[in-house]
């Protein structure tokens, strides 16, 4: 993160879980060809300064690695200890070549 000349406002939060809650959404997918999770997060839902945050990231994602972790949160003793759910990595992503695709 310091390599790329992220804001150091900003790098203090590099590795920490970030709850997800009203703005997101699951949708399940389940087809002949395949079955799969989809999660959307509406970020126009967070607070000003979280947006601001993110927006000021745009111009290193193109050179960032992302390592994306998802865990359903456990609240009872009987849910812990929490799991991986799933986990992914982004890299060399550019939104000037993403697809645009509209919500339905």
């Amino acid at each position: 993160v310091e390599a790329l000349g992220v804001p150091s406002f900003l790098t203090r939060y590099n590795g920490k879980p970030c709850l997800i809650t009203n703005s997101g959404t699951l949708t399940r997918h389940r087809d002949a060809a395949s079955h799969y999770l989809e999660m959307n997060v509406n970020i126009r839902m967070w607070n000003a300064l979280a947006r601001k945050g993110i927006h000021s990231l745009k111009p290193y994602i193109p050179s960032a690695t992302f390592n994306l972790a998802i865990t359903i949160e456990g609240r009872d003793n009987d849910e812990l200890p929490e799991v991986l759910l799933g986990g992914c990595r982004m890299m060399n992503f550019d939104f000037a070549q993403a697809p645009f695709r509209p919500s339905s």
